[in-house]
């Protein structure tokens, strides 16, 4: 073969594998989808778990942009955010108040948290309840729903899904305004008024609600507490739902559903949860179980950081960190927690979010911002003592680190005890805790082998999956915009509570029974005075006989 018949050979090769690299490339673009998400104001581990689902998708050529709030949008330059592919976009929203506000709003949340007024009663909650959505969210979200700007370049992104959170509505009503279909993410474990939206049910009797302490095995007075702990829960969010209902008929978003009903018709249902950590129970086919979303394997740490984690030696180090909220702690506290620390073998890093006015011992690092993934995938690496998030424990879990869990409010309880339940660690108080208490629980979970066995033991069951949660979010959120997802979802969401429980079928029936009997003592008493009537012609006869 002569040299130009080799090089029109080789041509026409390259020809080939350029048009099928085109070809596929045009396939891929023609099956990418216009997907947004929104959760909150962007503060938090609700918009970060949606930040990496949105990459995740973005990875894989879909358009993805996540909206946060202005007054948060400095979060997007942590190294938790700049991992991320350049291909997903942010977009920072105006509110109708200030970000400082904003800001000074979530900074009195911390206050209460920390003097353990939230949560500690109710009618502590149902004042936030009512102050921050009547005040923030629900203007807010009247704000971008009449706000031309916003709302012309929301409809140019041509969205064919909207990710919606659950515990933020005004994401389902923005995906209703530009007629996207829309996905439910609940940033939570199973969470049973949800369930109950989807058309399911979780009864008190066989399922601890959130805040209760519980595990699922209850005695006649857990399941009496865990019942009114449901109800107050399904009051709150009701409540919650409720008041997003004046926007739907101000802006003609479906206007003859309620907000629990649009969130109802939602076409998938995300949880951030995992039956190996949660409880069994119950799930219709449009629910999605993606709990460790955050879990990867550790990167590795910077020269500073490393230094310190591998200096631990054989008494290793324990991360102490209570989440984005509570940062900052009273001096009283700060001083007792350096106390307790001091008095432990291990080094402990701490995160703090700004320098403290406490002499802090050479066995702790202060720092800002704990890469603590990182630091749970590190040999040295003995406890995981924080506030029990959802994210924090399935990365313990992934990198099989016992926890000692310092619940505050929200989810928070639920998780710690389900922490408990499963003896991969113990729970403290935060509010009524002393140095000795720290001391003697890290103490006993760190040389009690068995935590560290148990949690061993639960990371391989859970890590032998085919697929990573935020694959198996991103795969079924690709169904839902290839196939839709109404063929899936559930027609018991659309019954009212009488409906659902077969309370008007009951009466109906109870009723029909009623005019049953009425026509059969009305028979019978036709009858017998038919039969006297008779006898008394008959003895009538016989007298005139």
């Amino acid at each position: 073969m002569d040299r130009m018949s080799r090089n029109k050979i080789l041509y026409s090769q390259t020809s080939v594998w350029c048009l099928a690299v085109c070809c596929l490339t045009a396939i891929s673009v023609a099956r990418a989808g216009h997907i947004a998400f929104m959760s909150g104001y962007g503060e938090g581990s609700h918009f970060m778990v949606q930040a990496i689902i949105g990459d995740e998708l973005a990875r894989r050529g879909h358009n993805v942009t996540g909206f946060i709030s202005q007054a948060y949008e400095d979060k997007l330059k942590t190294p938790m955010y700049t991992q991320f592919s350049p291909d997903l976009k942010f977009k920072a929203y105006e509110h109708a108040t200030s970000a400082n506000e904003i800001r000074f709003v979530y900074n009195q949340l911390t206050d209460w948290v920390i003097e353990g007024k939230f949560l500690k009663s109710v009618i502590m909650e149902f004042l936030f309840t009512l102050k921050i959505p009547t005040n923030f969210l629900i203007e807010d979200c009247d704000f971008l729903l009449g706000n031309d700007t916003f709302m012309d370049m929301f409809r140019s992104l041509e969205l064919d899904l909207v990710i919606a959170d659950s515990y933020y509505p005004c994401s389902v009503l923005l995906a209703e305004a530009v007629e996207a279909q829309y996905v439910s993410f609940c940033p939570t474990n199973l969470n049973p008024h949800f369930a109950h939206v989807q058309g399911t049910t979780l009864l008190p009797s066989i399922y601890p609600s959130g805040e209760s302490y519980l595990s699922q095995r209850m005695n006649f007075f857990q399941r009496f507490h865990n019942s009114l702990v449901y109800l107050k829960e399904k009051f709150f969010i009701r409540f919650l739902l409720w008041l997003y209902n004046p926007l739907r008929k101000k802006y003609n978003l479906n206007a003859q559903w309620t907000t629990r009903e649009a969130l109802s018709r939602s076409s998938l249902w995300l949880y951030d949860s995992d039956f190996y950590i949660d409880y069994p129970a119950p799930m219709l086919p449009n629910t999605v179980m993606v709990g460790g979303i955050t879990t990867r394997p550790s990167n590795p740490l910077n020269k500073e950081v490393l230094e310190f984690a591998d200096s631990a030696g054989d008494d290793g180090f324990i991360i102490f960190s209570l989440g984005t909220y509570v940062v900052n702690l009273k001096q009283d506290m700060n001083i007792m927690l350096a106390e307790a620390f001091s008095k432990l073998p291990q080094k402990v890093f701490w995160q703090l979010s700004s320098d403290v006015d406490v002499k802090l011992p050479p066995n702790v690092k202060p720092m800002k911002w704990l890469p603590q993934n990182d630091l749970l995938g590190h040999p040295n690496c003995k406890l995981l003592l924080y506030q029990s998030g959802v994210n924090g424990l399935y990365e313990a879990l992934y990198h099989s680190v016992p926890i000692i869990a310092i619940p505050f409010a929200w989810d928070q309880p639920d998780v710690a005890s389900r922490i408990v339940g499963r003896k991969i660690g113990q729970s403290l108080d935060f509010w009524s805790m002393t140095a000795d208490d720290i001391i003697s629980t890290v103490t006993a979970v760190i040389n009690d082998t068995s935590y560290k066995e148990n949690i061993v033991k639960l990371s391989a069951a859970w890590r032998d999956q085919k697929q990573h949660p935020k694959e198996r979010a991103a795969d079924s959120i690709e169904h839902v915009i290839k196939h839709g997802g109404e063929i899936m979802r559930f027609y018991g969401s659309e019954l009212n509570f009488a409906q659902y429980y077969l309370l008007d079928v009951t009466a109906f029936s109870i009723f029909m029974v009623y005019v049953i009997i009425c026509i059969f003592r009305c028979l019978i008493r036709c009858h017998m005075k038919f039969y006297y009537y008779r006898v008394s012609i008959s003895k009538a006869k016989l007298k005139g006989c």
